[in-house]
C-alpha cells in the first residue's frame, strides 16, 4: 500500500468515526500528523517507520488528546493494516471481569489467547480503574496482573498488547509499582499525544 494513500485512509476513518460519535472531524494538526503517519507504518509492517515492530502502542497524554480515538480508527481498518488485529478493551471493564468471575474471568486477556488464536489487545484508559479489586477472598491490582502476564507472553511468542492512558509515567508507578514501569518502557512503544497545557481537546 502507497504510504501516502495509507496515510489519507486512516484520517478518512478517524473523520468518519468522528462524525458518527462528536458530530465534528477529527483534528489532524502538525501536533498529531506524524504520529499518525508513523502509526500507518508501524501498522502496515513498515520497518522503516519510527515505531519497533517488535513492541506494542503506548499512548500516553492528556484527556482528548485523540488517543482512544486513534487506536479505534486503527482497528477497523484490519484488512488494510496486517498489524492492526487487535481488540480494545477498557481497563474497567476489566476489572469489572475480575469483580465477577475473578482470574477466570481474566484468562482470555492474561494468557493472550482466545479460541486457540493468539489475541493482540489495546487496554484503554490505564489508570481510570479502581486500583484495587476483590473477587472473594482475592484481592488484586487487575491491570498490573494483566501487564504482567502479557510481559511474559510478549518474551516467550511476541504477543503484542496496546495501551492508551492519561497518566504520566509517575502516577503509574505509584499505583502499579517501579517493576511494571520497567517493563513498559521495554514492552511498548511509547507515544506522547497532546502533552501540552494548551493541547487541542479533539472530544468536542
Amino acid at each position: 500500500m502507497d504510504p501516502q494513500e495509507a496515510k489519507k485512509g486512516a484520517i478518512q476513518v478517524l473523520f468518519n468515526y468522528t462524525r458518527k460519535t462528536r458530530d465534528r472531524d477529527f483534528e489532524v494538526d502538525e501536533e498529531n500528523v506524524k504520529v499518525i503517519e508513523n502509526l500507518v507504518k508501524y501498522f502496515n509492517e513498515d520497518s522503516t517507520g519510527k515505531y519497533d515492530l517488535r513492541k506494542g502502542i503506548w499512548i500516553m497524554g492528556n484527556f482528548g488528546s485523540g488517543k482512544t480515538l486513534i487506536m479505534q480508527a486503527f482497528s477497523k481498518m484490519k484488512k488494510q493494516f496486517p498489524k492492526a488485529n487487535y481488540h480494545i478493551k477498557g481497563c474497567i471493564e476489566m476489572n469489572n471481569q475480575f469483580s465477577q468471575f475473578g482470574y477466570e474471568g481474566l484468562s482470555r486477556f492474561s494468557k493472550c489467547f482466545h479460541n486457540t488464536k493468539q489475541e493482540a489487545i489495546c487496554f484503554d484508559d490505564l489508570g481510570e480503574e479502581e486500583p484495587t479489586i476483590q473477587h472473594y477472598g482475592n484481592a488484586i491490582c487487575v491491570m498490573a496482573f494483566l501487564l504482567s502476564e502479557r510481559y511474559r507472553r510478549w518474551l516467550s511468542l511476541g504477543i503484542l498488547t496496546h495501551v492508551t492512558t492519561n497518566k504520566s509515567f509517575q502516577e503509574l508507578e505509584e499505583v502499579y509499582g517501579a517493576r511494571i514501569a520497567s517493563r513498559v518502557v521495554e514492552m511498548f512503544n511509547i507515544i506522547l499525544l497532546g502533552g501540552a497545557q494548551d493541547s487541542t481537546d479533539r472530544r468536542k
